[in-house]
């Protein structure tokens, strides 16, 4: 031991461990401000750990075994709830489906969601988005019509309206997501997000100049837009969120001084009418 000891260079010890603190908080800053190559290196690992599970993946992880006990309604407090029909969305053991059920929980009337039905031929969906199987998608926003039709988004692949027997009336085949709005005059407000080809280049400039960043040339970004859609499924408006917001001077809203989203600044979760 006293021989190992001798051996030790107290010098050389404390150089290559303040080399290694050095090194580590270093990495800290990188990782902190998420520069490269740390970047590069969480990216990939990302990817690849997000290849690994889809590949073991047998259904969405919106279906995976609950957590919890019970199935359906386990809770039913008659005084606590407003009387009437409730419209739900999810992904059942069936598979992906919106239902109406009474206070009781019975099922009204189910409206299935078969990818593959609504769309025979999905030209409007990259080969590499198109779900893997009958629970590798999920309904996302919908809204009740009077006269039994439903109008719900498939989040990401666009706009259905059914009747009230399950038969589709038409699509519209955009990214849209999250919420379906009615207005007064019987149309619809929709969020979708749009190609980014047709996000004009002083606004991309803008928010370059506004965030102080400089963003990859291979970054792919996307911008919200807001479509007012009629009954029949045509669009009569279609708004540019980061127009509206740079227009109005509002643009240091969309920044955060911790986070800067990047790929998807003006994303839209519910549209209000005013």
């Amino acid at each position: 031991m006293r021989e190992l000891l001798n051996r030790v260079n107290p010098a050389r010890t404390v150089f290559w461990g303040t080399v290694a603190f050095a090194v580590f908080l270093v990495g800290g800053l990188f990782g902190s401000q998420n520069l490269q190559p740390f970047k590069l290196f969480k990216d990939g690992f990302s990817a690849v750990n997000d290849l690994y599970q889809q590949t073991r993946a047998k259904r969405h992880e919106l279906s995976e075994r609950i957590r919890y006990p019970g199935d359906g309604v386990v809770t039913h407090n008659p005084d606590k709830a407003f009387d009437g029909l409730t419209l739900v969305e999810g992904v059942f053991p069936e598979g992906v489906e919106l239902r109406l059920i009474d206070m009781s929980g019975e099922v009204l009337r189910r409206w299935p969601v078969i990818f593959s039905e609504i769309w025979p031929d999905p030209s409007h969906v990259l080969p590499t988005e198109l779900p893997a199987s009958s629970f590798h998608y999920f309904t996302h926003g919908n809204w009740l019509l009077p006269d039994g039709d439903v109008i719900f988004n498939v989040s990401k692949y666009g706009t259905v309206r059914m009747d009230k027997c399950g038969n589709v009336k038409w699509t519209l085949d955009r990214i849209s997501h999250h919420s379906i709005t009615p207005d007064a005059d019987g149309n619809f407000w929709v969020p979708v997000r749009a190609d980014p080809d047709t996000i004009p280049q002083e606004y991309l400039d803008t928010f370059n100049r506004t965030s102080g960043i400089d963003a990859p040339a291979d970054l792919v970004r996307f911008e919200e837009r807001l479509l007012l859609v009629n009954g029949e499924g045509e669009v009569l408006r279609e708004l540019s969120v980061l127009k509206a917001v740079l227009e109005s001077d509002l643009d240091y809203q969309l920044f955060n001084s911790l986070m800067i989203n990047e790929k998807d600044p003006t994303h839209v979760n519910d549209i209000d009418v005013v």
